[in-house]
């Protein structure tokens, strides 16, 4: 009787104790949550189009939608649209109107997604587990039929059928489990992944305020005027953590729209150093919308510094 008694109570608390203390099971729904948050999926994948032969159907759609202002704003370079509240996800700031048949702008066409968890394998020793997932693309509707399919290599060019198997370490910690790495981490982070490596740039404060700089230094930048369409020019004071006027530093910038990556790019270009000791760079606001000026300064050649300043016109 005590025997039995015994392996009754047994089953018993075995039966109660992964529920107690939280077990070490993670279903393929729990897994698909906690990855998609990681990563932030689903993801928006954008390109840069061009569309020709069918601008004047897409502009229409456009405005009809109300993605875009109804009016353009006329420049040199060509007619550009603002992008409405409703747009912007899709078409980032500015869509630019060539002429009535041809439009250029960059279009967030489709949006990564876990496709489906393919495999969970949990190492109770360590506390963790490995899971494999199905990422693939779903088409942003209604943007890739109305705009995307009509633009000019919008068809073959775009595989919305691709996938790719990714692998996800996960570890679990008393408030639940947690990614710890994967290899989309490593997809962004290696220079052999195709994706163009970009230097990172710290937020400048606003002009006028000071912003140390390479540990011994710290500098002082402004403009001529408050920047508007048209040519402003850049001002870059260099001292030394004295307060002495340090002219021995190299400063150059490169502008553009983070919005429309590539169209309108200077480059960087060296500022040139005035009698009173002033790094000045004129710089050339083409047209409307969110601009970016980052800053490089380099002493005997290495960089010491990068920054970056961001503003809208």
């Amino acid at each position: 009787m005590n025997k039995l008694l015994g392996f009754l109570l047994a089953v018993v608390i075995g039966s109660i104790l992964p529920s107690c203390t939280g077990g070490d099971h993670l279903s393929q729904g729990e897994a698909k949550k906690i990855i998609a948050a990681h990563f932030k999926y689903p993801i928006i994948v954008s390109k840069r189009i061009d569309v020709r032969e069918n601008g004047t159907e897409v502009l229409r759609f456009l405005k009809n939608g109300g993605y875009i202002a109804a009016s353009p704003i006329s420049t040199c370079c060509g007619d550009y649209y603002p992008t409405t509240e409703k747009g912007r996800p899709y078409f980032g700031e500015i869509i630019q109107n060539l002429s009535e048949a041809k439009l250029s702008f960059d279009c967030g066409y489709s949006k990564k997604v876990i496709k489906s968890i393919e495999e969970i394998v949990i190492d109770k020793q360590t506390n963790s587990a490995t899971v494999k997932y199905v990422e693939g693309l779903e088409p942003n509707e209604p943007i890739f039929s109305s705009v995307i399919k009509k633009s000019r290599g919008g068809g073959p060019d775009i595989n919305i059928n691709e996938t790719q198997t990714i692998t996800a370490k996960l570890k679990q910690y008393t408030e639940g489990w947690k990614v710890e790495e994967s290899t989309a981490d490593a997809r962004a982070s290696s220079p052999s992944s195709g994706a163009k490596q970009t230097a990172a740039y710290a937020d400048l404060p606003g002009p006028g305020e000071k912003v140390e700089i390479g540990g011994d230094h710290y500098i002082i930048y402004g403009f001529d005027k408050k920047p508007k369409l048209g040519t402003v020019i850049m001002k870059v004071q260099v001292f030394t953590k004295d307060g002495k006027r340090d002219t021995s530093l190299e400063v150059k910038a490169d502008a553009g729209m983070p919005s429309m990556r590539g169209a309108h790019e200077t480059g960087d270009r060296p500022f040139t150093l005035s009698k009173k000791g002033d790094y000045l760079l004129p710089i050339n606001i083409v047209m409307p919308g969110d601009w970016e000026i980052r800053l490089t300064i380099l002493k005997a050649g290495k960089i010491i510094f990068r920054g970056r300043y961001n503003f809208d016109i």
